[in-house]
């Protein structure tokens, strides 16, 4: 069984990342947890001039929560972390653009990252 997780992680980390996401992720934890549970949505950026926010979004067929983070450029913080409390039971998919300044041709194109949980009964 541990080789099994060992060679999964192995294979997702060497997953390239899409454009404009370079060095970027997202994380649930917990990727399970039971109805009333706090769940974190943690997105990790490397700081660049050209980034202006991050939009995070949680849906499901019973919710849908986002947020919008504004960014500052290269001062910006690189670990971003939301708390989504009371959450109905389901499962949920999130959903983070990373927005790069339109005005800056050297800025990367907007990205977008993926992760996935699920909340019991």
């Amino acid at each position: 069984m541990r080789v099994i997780a060992l060679l999964m992680t192995v294979s997702l980390a060497g997953l390239p990342s899409p454009a404009g996401a370079e060095g970027a992720s997202v994380s649930v934890s917990p990727r399970f947890a039971t109805e009333g549970s706090t769940v974190l949505i943690t997105v990790r950026v490397n700081p660049d001039p050209s980034l202006r926010a991050l939009l995070v979004e949680a849906d499901s067929p019973r919710l849908f929560r986002s947020s919008l983070v504004q960014l500052d450029g290269a001062r910006s913080a690189r670990v971003h972390t939301l708390r989504l409390r009371s959450l109905p039971p389901g499962h949920y998919a999130v959903r983070v653009v990373i927005d790069h300044a339109e005005a800056d041709e050297d800025a990367p194109p907007d990205a977008t990252l993926h992760a996935k949980f699920r909340i019991v009964s």
